[in-house]
């Protein structure tokens, strides 16, 4: 029979093995996974929080002089990208307008041999099914176009921080992404060219006309198309459709909103099915068609009630109630009105 001393000292030594079984066990969920060349890292989500962004670290090794391409396919989550050195200094950050589908991507030559470390930041996630795929689809020695696609790289990152400051902040966004954009079309990298195209298209006035901005949303489709990038094409459409609409030339903005909307149902994309059934029925009420509008909001509210966020289905049943009141049906547009509200109280 044991003496309590000895059952007490087995005690302690138990709870002290169970304690460094747990923090290993934490240090070693927080290592980073290691991504090599050709290898794809798919990442399954589930439906995040209100304030819930959560981080992964992967490590990419790298000879001195090497070009290599990061890229990670989202498919229902929105994520950032942050490259960073061994050492901790930020290298660049990405987060280009796709939202939370299609690619982002990121092209780099490496100054000194070692490792970087790539962290991804899931923003947020769209449906019970989200995730992320990551790959490293090129890593090698770099040639002149490689530095080249690396530049443009550069350039795109550093627009991309000015696109949401001020007058001049977004001129020099612009001077920035034209650079890019160039250069891209130099090299070969049509993908790149799209994403630049895309994001210059989408600075605000007075730095693009409306005739500018039409045009680059034109090119970034033609572009997206050629790629077969179904998201890219969505947001350009649904874009031109948003300028048709402000020139009341609403037979065109009808027939993008509905080609951005058989796109994004093809990819999967809840939140843009919403907003483009949305954008028709607003449409359809400013040519006095309501029930066809009344049509289509139904439709995004089957949509919504499936997603997780209960904020997008209360705006339609809210848009579902101010239709009905304004054909003089106030009995349903009070229990669309009502409906709406119980769900964000």
């Amino acid at each position: 029979m044991r003496s309590r001393g000895s059952v007490s000292t087995y005690w302690r030594t138990l709870a002290l093995l169970l304690v460094i079984f747990f923090i290993n066990t934490t240090i070693n969920a927080q290592q980073p996974t290691l991504l090599v060349l050709d290898q794809t890292i798919n990442v399954a989500l589930s439906c995040l929080q209100t304030g819930e962004t959560p981080k992964h670290l992967y490590d990419i090794e790298v000879a001195k002089g090497e070009y290599i391409e990061i890229l990670c396919q989202q498919e229902g989550a929105d994520v950032r990208m942050t490259i960073a050195s061994a050492e901790g200094k930020k290298i660049a950050v990405v987060d280009s307008y796709s939202g939370a589908y299609g690619p982002e991507c990121w092209r780099g030559v490496s100054a000194n041999q070692g490792r970087y470390i790539l962290q991804i930041e899931v923003l947020s996630t769209r449906g019970a099914e989200a995730k992320y795929s990551l790959s490293l689809p090129v890593k090698r020695n770099a040639s002149l176009a490689d530095r080249k696609r690396a530049q443009a790289q550069e350039l795109y990152s550093r627009a991309w921080h000015f696109k949401n400051g001020t007058q001049r902040d977004m001129d020099e966004a612009y001077y920035l992404y034209e650079q890019a954009s160039t250069i891209y079309q130099e090299v070969g990298d049509g993908l790149g060219e799209a994403q630049t195209t895309a994001s210059t298209a989408a600075l605000g006035f007075p730095t693009l006309t409306k005739r500018l901005k039409m045009d680059l949303h034109r090119y970034s489709l033609d572009l997206h198309r050629r790629f077969h990038e179904r998201n890219g094409e969505a947001i350009a459409l649904h874009s031109l459709g948003e300028i048709y609409v402000e020139d009341n030339r609403c037979s065109l903005a009808i027939s993008c909103y509905k080609e951005a909307l058989k796109a994004y149902r093809e990819i999967g994309d809840s939140q843009g099915e919403i907003i483009a059934l949305n954008s028709l029925a607003m449409v359809y009420c400013q040519v006095n068609q309501p029930q066809d509008a009344l049509s289509f909001l139904k439709q995004a509210l089957k949509v919504s009630q499936k997603s997780c966020d209960h904020s997008k289905e209360a705006l339609v049943m809210k848009h579902i109630g101010e239709i009905y009141e304004e054909i003089g049906q106030p009995t349903q547009a009070a229990e669309y009105y009502r409906q709406a509200n119980a769900l964000v109280q």
